[in-house]
């Protein structure tokens, strides 16, 4: 019987200790870093002109200093690093919340609103654009971070600017031109 005892124990304790280091998720020692997300406005004149590149015939230096954008009951100017943080506050990459900047991308010139965590879940997020010709905009966002069984992310999400429909077009072309 003490024979029988000692066999059993050891085979129990290699069985359990096999089971649960087993696990349904393959990679699961994977860190995904998740790209903030950000809104890029490009705004012309009448004409076609760029309004916010320096160097262009558009160029207006009134509709930059009057721009802003008021989101979490915080205004924030356009150009002016914030470094803000919203909440929530935390995560494995941090970029800081900047408000609302001129930003240059493949010579192209925006007004660029964020960055916002990517992997928080934003539900009917609410940013105020008001614009240095007295309009304004409404952005509103939804992102949610869903996680597959193997720990890769995917996103659901949604723009809607002025209440005209969800609008892919930041994640398609990468920013949506504004007549102003």
């Amino acid at each position: 019987m003490n024979c029988k005892k000692n066999y059993f124990l050891p085979v129990i304790t290699a069985i359990l200790i096999l089971l649960s280091s087993c696990s349904d998720e393959i990679n699961s020692d994977i860190i995904y870093d998740i790209a903030p997300i950000n809104f890029n406005f490009k705004i012309v004149n009448k004409d076609g002109n760029n309004m916010l590149d320096s160097k262009g015939p558009g160029y207006n230096p009134n509709f930059i200093a009057n721009t802003s954008i008021t989101i979490q009951s915080k205004t924030y100017k356009l150009g002016v690093d914030a470094q803000t943080v919203l909440t929530p506050s935390t995560r494995a990459y941090y970029a800081p919340f900047k408000g609302m900047m001129i930003g240059v991308d493949n010579g192209e010139t925006y007004a660029v609103i964020g960055p916002f965590m990517g992997n928080y879940n934003w539900d009917n997020e609410k940013v105020i654009i008001n614009w240095g010709d007295n309009s304004t905009d409404i952005l509103t966002f939804s992102s949610f971070v869903h996680y597959k069984k193997s720990g890769e992310p995917y996103f659901d999400r949604s723009y809607i600017l002025n209440n005209s429909g969800s609008s892919t077009v930041f994640d398609t072309a990468g920013y949506i031109t504004l007549e102003k």
